[in-house]
């Protein structure tokens, strides 16, 4: 039998905007966790207890992701990031968070990584280790490209999500030497 036209499957919640989003936890990588439809919504740049509007940009079987389009209330742990290419680039996903609050998501994401994985709460964690919340980093991987309109070798780091370099003079977290 010939099949002449097959419907495409559509995704109703995807590019969807979803109003006064209310983020319950943050995941190991600094996530917002808010629920959407009784699965796990991902949204990146979301701290708990804030109120968001949010577009999803996928949603998978057992979970979706959104990007922030609105934050209707701010959690008082958010801060003004101190780098100016913190929204585009992917290096650092927490500076809209105070150093402190920095460290005690990824203790709970590390702490929460050993019950879900190794079945066992760890006895006692070692304090972290804390430097100075900038200059701190003495390595970097950069991105390097041939831009064929310009006919000039580009350097960078990636975008967020993207395999396109953008172009920076500064990045806070470096060691400025």
């Amino acid at each position: 039998m010939a099949q002449f036209f097959k419907a495409k499957r559509t995704n109703s919640a995807k590019n969807h905007i979803i109003k006064d989003v209310h983020v319950e936890k943050v995941d190991h990588q600094g996530r917002g966790i808010a629920y959407f439809k009784n699965s796990p919504l991902f949204i990146e740049g979301g701290l708990v207890g804030e109120s968001l509007d949010i577009q999803i940009v996928e949603n998978k079987k057992n979970y979706s992701t959104g990007v922030i389009k609105k934050v209707n209330r701010a959690s008082v742990m958010r801060v003004a990031p101190t780098c100016p290419h913190y929204e585009e680039c992917g290096g650092c996903q927490l500076q809209h968070l105070a150093q402190d609050n920095q460290i005690a998501i990824k203790l709970e994401g590390l702490q929460s990584l050993f019950k879900r994985f190794a079945k066992h709460q760890p006895l006692q964690l070692a304090q972290p280790i804390i430097d100075d919340a900038w200059g701190y980093r003495r390595t970097a991987r950069f991105g390097v490209q041939f831009d064929n309109k310009s006919k000039k070798l580009k350097m960078g780091f990636r975008r967020s999500a993207s395999n396109d370099l953008i172009e920076q003079r500064v990045c806070p977290v470096l060691v400025p030497s």
